[in-house]
Order: C-alpha cells, then sequence, then structure tokens
C-alpha cells in the first residue's frame, strides 16, 4: 500500500517538476511570439543587418580551395563538351557538369547508363 502512496506522490509531483525546467530568461527588449508587427512596418526585414560587411580572412588551404570551387563554377556552365560515341551516341563524361538531357520531339531518345548510374529524378519541360 506505501508503494501505491509513494508512485502516486511522485506522478503528481511531475508536472510541477517539468514546468519548473524553463529556459534562460529571454531579453527584457524581446516582444512575445504572438506580437502583432508594428505599423507601417510592413514585416520586412533588412537582409544586410544580418551579414558582415567584411569577408573573413581565409587560410592559405581555405584560398586554394575557394579558387577551385569557383573555377569549376565557371567552367560548369558548359562543363566538358560531349564527344561522339559508336553508333550515333553522344557521350558525356561522368562528374564533369550537370547532366541534361535534350531529346527532339516525337523522336526516341534512348539513354544508357553505366552499371550502378540510377535516375533519380526526371524533369519533363512542357509536358
Amino acid at each position: 500500500m506505501k508503494k501505491i502512496a509513494y508512485f502516486a506522490a511522485a506522478l503528481a509531483a511531475l508536472p510541477s517538476l517539468a514546468s519548473a525546467q524553463d529556459g534562460p530568461p529571454l531579453p527584457d527588449d524581446m516582444p512575445p511570439a504572438n506580437a502583432p508587427m508594428p505599423a507601417g512596418g510592413g514585416g520586412q526585414v533588412d537582409p544586410n543587418a544580418y551579414i558582415n560587411p567584411r569577408n573573413p580572412n581565409l587560410t592559405r588551404t581555405q584560398r586554394e580551395g575557394l579558387t577551385i570551387a569557383r573555377r569549376w563554377q565557371a567552367e560548369s556552365a558548359e562543363g566538358i563538351k560531349p564527344v561522339p560515341g559508336t553508333e550515333g551516341a553522344v557521350l558525356f563524361a561522368f562528374g564533369t557538369s550537370e547532366p541534361s538531357v535534350v531529346c527532339a520531339v516525337l523522336q526516341i531518345c534512348d539513354v544508357q547508363l553505366q552499371p550502378g548510374e540510377n535516375i533519380n529524378s526526371v524533369n519533363v519541360g512542357d509536358s
């Protein structure tokens, strides 16, 4: 009987313990989450208020990585050009650019994947 009484007392104390675990105090100038927006503000936020105008100082390794990434971005618009294959095939080098396939209207377009390659999604324009 005493075990049941202790168990009931522990259950009754749980909600008060949970409410005692408040987070850190909020700043005094912070409005409540459900406060209305100030009139005339329109909810517009200046994005520059959150961006540091000064660029960070990069290490030599970071600068070299950035140079490689920028070079890839500049070349990836066209990427490495496809090359002709046998029997009218057009071959694209894997990973050198974003893959895209353009097919003629009312013509068969055959896409041959290498072993292990998968199609993740198909975007059909004007369909």
